[in-house]
């Protein structure tokens, strides 16, 4: 289907430049998470700030809060760290969601539609790309697929997306 196709450099450059235009960080770090750290949309909703580790540079998706009911840790790549550093969450109560009312570290979880909406409102009205959020994850296994030419680490990607397998990956 059309709509989870990768988005293209040029597509993805518009959508920050919007994003960014209306200075929505936090907006913009959830989409990061999909992109960098290859979470399902649903998933990040359930990411609590305990399990952000900036020092090891890792992402702990506990088995409540993933599709597959099995819990795993993914990479925090160096852009990702950015990102999240910039938020300043280590100042944040660990309990809180990341992504919680606002999009803002809370004790109270975003609803799965907020997001949707606000990818809707930009993405798809005022853009006009007509391809959904979880198109990201794809793209940014692209990306990594396209910058690393010849020295393509499968497994490293295999765990950042949290397959059971390489051929899962796209």
């Amino acid at each position: 289907e059309k709509r989870f196709e990768p988005i293209n450099t040029k597509e993805l450059g518009m959508i920050f430049k919007a994003i960014n235009a209306k200075d929505y960080k936090y907006f913009h770090a959830y989409l990061a998470m999909i992109y960098y750290a290859r979470a399902r949309p649903s998933e990040i909703l359930r990411i609590k700030i305990a399990d952000i580790d900036l020092q090891q540079l890792s992402i702990r998706f506990r088995s409540t809060a993933t599709k597959n009911k099995q819990s795993a840790f993914v990479q925090i790549v160096p852009p990702l760290a950015e990102i999240l550093s910039n938020l300043q969450i280590q100042k944040e109560n660990p309990n809180d969601y990341l992504f919680g009312e606002g999009f803002r570290p809370s004790a109270k979880q975003l609803g799965k539609n907020n997001p949707n909406h606000q990818w809707r409102d930009i993405v798809k009205k005022q853009l006009r790309i007509d391809k959904d959020m979880y198109a990201l994850k794809h793209t940014g296994n692209i990306e990594y697929l396209l910058n690393n030419k010849g020295n393509v680490d499968i497994k490293w990607q295999q765990k950042q997306n949290r397959h059971s397998s390489p051929a899962m990956i796209s």
